[in-house]
C-alpha cells in the first residue's frame, strides 16, 4: 500500500473510534507517508471522515484507515520496501551505511497451533498475520561516522535471540551517526516456546509473588504475569519489548522494558498492531521523524533524552545514536 501515499506530507484530521491518536500516526507513518501538522502544507488529508465539508473544500486527496488495507497484510513487503527506499536515500550521503533485513519462512499450522498452547488461547488476528508472513525479524538501518570497521551484518536470516540486546554489539558501539530503524524479533520458537527462566524479560524472582505490578492502567500480580511475558523485540542492549498474554481479553499487548529490562513500568501497554506499525514507521522514516517505536509513557517527566517528541508526528519515539 505504500505506492497510496508515495511520501506525501499528509495531515490526521478527527478522532478515530478506539484508537489511540499515536496509533493512528503510526499506521500512517508505516505505510510510508510524510506526517505534518500544517494543515495549509499538507498534501492530503487522513480522515475519520470523508464526507466532512471543511475537508472536501480543500480539494486535497482523502484517505480513511480502509486506504491502509487489511490490518499487518503485506507487512513484511513494506518493511521490506522501506528499507530499499533508505539504503537508496543515504547513499547520496557518501557516508559507510549499515542496512540489514533478515527473516525466516512462514509458520506452519503445527507451530501456530504451539504457540496457542503458550498463549492459552487461540493466536490473536494481527499475531496470526505476521507469523504466516515471516518466522523471525530483524533489521537495522543507519548512517555511521566515517573511519572504523564497517557493520556487516547477514541477511540470510533473523539475528539471533538477544544478539542487538548485547552491550557488545557492533551497532552500540559508538559507530552510529544517525540511525533510521533497528528490529530485533527473534523466531515464534525463541519468543514463545522457551522456558519461562529463559526468557530475557523475566523478572519474576525481583517481586514477590503477590505483589502487584502496575503498567499504566494494566495491574497484574508479579505470579501472573511472568509467566504470560514474552521477550519480543530485543532491539537494544538496555531496552526491550515483551507481549504480555492476556488471559481475561485473550489479546497480546506491548510491554516496554528499560533500564536492561528492570523496569516494566514507565510505558503504558500498546497494541501489537499500532507497535509494529511503529517500527515500519521508523524506518520509513524522514528527516523530521526519524526515530523508532511508539512509546506511550505514563508521566511526562523523568523520561531520559532518548525518548522524545518528532516534530511532524506528535507521539513519542525511542531513538538511539
Amino acid at each position: 500500500m505504500t505506492e497510496i501515499f508515495g511520501g506525501k506530507r499528509l495531515y490526521v484530521s478527527g478522532k478515530f473510534e478506539g484508537l489511540q491518536q499515536g496509533e493512528v500516526w503510526a499506521y500512517l507513518l508505516g505505510h510510508g507517508a510524510q506526517g505534518t501538522t500544517s494543515r495549509s502544507g499538507a498534501q492530503g488529508y487522513l480522515c475519520a471522515d470523508p464526507s466532512d465539508p471543511k475537508l472536501v473544500a480543500t480539494g486535497k486527496p482523502l484517505y480513511t484507515l480502509a486506504d491502509l488495507g487489511a490490518p499487518l497484510a503485506g507487512y513484511l513487503d513494506r518493511v521490506k520496501a522501506a528499507v530499499e527506499s533508505r539504503r537508496a536515500e543515504l547513499l547520496r550521503y557518501k557516508k559507510p551505511l549499515v542496512t540489514h533485513l533478515g527473516y525466516g519462512p512462514p509458520a506452519d499450522d503445527a507451530l501456530i497451533a504451539k504457540v496457542a498452547d503458550a498463549l492459552g488461547f487461540p493466536v490473536p488476528d494481527d499475531l496470526l498475520t505476521l507469523m504466516r508472513q515471516f518466522n523471525g525479524l530483524s533489521a537495522a538501518v543507519a548512517m555511521l561516522k566515517r573511519g572504523g570497521d564497517p557493520i556487516e551484518l547477514s541477511d540470510d536470516g533473523p539475528l539471533p535471540y538477544c544478539a542487538l540486546a548485547s552491550m557488545s554489539h557492533p551497532l552500540w558501539r559508538g559507530r552510529i551517526d544517525w540511525l533510521l530503524g533497528v528490529i530485533g524479533i527473534p523466531t515464534w520458537e525463541d519468543i514463545f516456546l522457551r522456558p519461562q527462566a529463559e526468557r530475557l524479560c523475566d523478572a519474576a524472582s525481583a517481586y514477590p509473588p503477590k505483589s502487584v505490578i502496575a503498567i499504566g492502567p494494566l495491574k497484574v500480580k508479579s505470579e501472573a504475569l511472568f509467566p504470560r511475558l514474552f521477550a519480543f523485540d530485543l532491539f537494544h542492549h538496555w531496552a526491550g519489548a515483551a507481549l504480555y498474554a492476556d488471559p481475561k481479553a485473550q489479546a497480546l499487548r506491548v510491554i516496554y522494558a528499560f533500564d536492561v529490562w528492570a523496569d516494566f513500568t514507565s510505558a503504558h501497554p500498546l497494541s501489537l498492531r499500532g507497535y509494529m506499525e511503529s517500527l515500519a514507521a521508523g524506518l520509513w522514516g524522514r528527516a523530521v521523524h526519524v526515530g523508532q517505536r511508539y512509546v506511550r509513557p505514563t508521566r511526562s517527566s523523568g523520561w531520559p533524552t532518548y525518548v522524545r517528541n518528532i516534530h511532524g508526528a506528535p507521539y513519542v519515539f525511542l531513538e538511539f545514536k
